[in-house]
């Protein structure tokens, strides 16, 4: 209802413009011809509109005053940001003099459909939560602070995901700000205005010389002749890059966008075979959480005493890891099979090849000499729960025969 002198007007609507969702732009149509009996031209300077929320206060944000699109004369379409809903007031003055005054009320079913964000805890944040457990809290802020209408949260049908949805005071840029216990513990960035911004790219940079960390000169920008590869707590790393350090002969800056906070791998590979590994850290930035490795999620389990000259099939458990959506494949394990008690001369260490059978990974070896044998088990450069592992081996019985009485 739009009131002027305690009287009821026509020809003064609320439009949603449905190409502007996202900013929650309202259209007002003021016709001040029907509001004063004659048309007036609002677009001089000697007139001035304004516009106040729910809360009574000027909006936050200024509007635009355009002519409206049938062209009458005396009616225009005044563009604001909504605040929400509850009454709205505009205020028509000329000179410092007041001229009329427009009020209309936007009920929460008028108020335009709400921006949403999809939330995936574990892909954008690195961590499994639910965001709808109480001891949670969203809260978002927009250009101008937090918002005057609270944010909600539901529970997707995919349990691993959440709808954020808020009512804009604006275009521009918004903080979803995560708190636990009333402490803040992620946060995240949507634009409004546009698409919501995707989770910007976290690169880190480290140094590398190889005639100190190799004993010799190596061109790392020679992609035929070497790679370099980092795994981090949830996988391979896919983007790197390698540029030579300006004015520093055989030294590198080696990036690549990380997972987050956590240990990380990284190799250099010539011509297929590893020349020198090393790790790197990336810290804990405030508000962070470390991202545990695949690692802490996959286990061996001891073995009973093994047969000399027995092939010897270990399983290695990754369910738990699985289950916490981490990529893994046999590619990603190294292992190391090596006897002990023995001389250097019969010392051999194998290292056999993780294999993926039924959808479970597994290895294989044959122990040749009668000594404990260490096995170890390393994902993306971590050593899994159990690793290493001590596998006994006795010796084979020979020479027994039956005998028929």
């Amino acid at each position: 209802a739009i009131i002027f002198n305690g009287q009821p007007l026509v020809r003064l609507t609320v439009n949603l413009d449905p190409k502007k969702k996202t900013s929650n732009e309202l259209a007002i149509d003021i016709d001040t011809k029907g509001l004063t009996g004659a048309p007036l031209d609002l677009t001089t300077s000697d007139f001035e509109i304004l516009a106040e929320g729910p809360t009574g206060q000027p909006l936050t944000n200024p509007t635009t005053l355009t002519t409206h699109p049938s062209n009458e004369e005396g009616r225009y379409l005044l563009k604001l940001i909504s605040e929400g809903p509850g009454q709205y007031t505009i205020t028509i003055m000329k000179s410092g003099e007041f001229v009329a005054k427009l009020a209309t009320s936007i009920s929460s079913g008028q108020q335009r459909t709400p921006f949403t964000f999809i939330i995936h805890p574990k892909k954008m944040l690195g961590v499994d939560i639910d965001l709808s457990d109480t001891i949670y809290q969203v809260v978002v802020k927009g250009p101008s602070g937090p918002l005057k209408i609270p944010a909600t949260v539901s529970k997707n049908e995919d349990p691993e995901t959440f709808t954020l949805s808020f009512f804009p005071e604006g275009a521009g840029q918004y903080s979803i700000l995560i708190l636990k216990d009333g402490a803040v513990v992620h946060s995240l960035d949507a634009g409004v205005g546009a698409k919501p911004a995707e989770p910007q790219e976290k690169w880190i940079s480290f140094l590398i010389d190889t005639l100190k960390l190799v004993g010799r000169p190596l061109e790392l920008t020679n992609s035929e002749q070497f790679v370099i590869k980092i795994s981090g707590p949830r996988g391979n790393i896919e983007k790197i890059k390698v540029e030579p350090k300006e004015g520093q002969e055989h030294v590198y800056v080696v990036s690549f966008v990380h997972h987050g906070p956590g240990s990380y791998r990284v190799a250099i590979y010539e011509r297929g075979q590893i020349v020198f590994q090393l790790k790197s850290e990336v810290p804990t930035a405030p508000g962070e959480t470390p991202i545990p490795p695949a690692a802490s999620f996959v286990h061996i389990r001891e073995v009973p005493a093994v047969k000399q000259f027995r092939t010897v099939s270990i399983l290695i458990d990754t369910q738990e890891a699985q289950a916490q959506n981490y990529p893994i494949s046999p590619e990603d394990f190294e292992v190391t099979v090596t006897p002990t008690e023995t001389t250097e001369q019969q010392q051999k260490t194998l290292t056999p090849k993780v294999v993926l059978t039924d959808n479970k990974f597994h290895f294989t070896f044959v122990p040749i000499l009668v000594t404990p044998h260490k096995v170890e088990v390393a994902l993306h450069g971590s050593s899994v729960q159990g690793s290493p592992l001590t596998v006994d081996v006795e010796e084979t019985l020979k020479g027994l025969s039956l005998v028929s009485s």
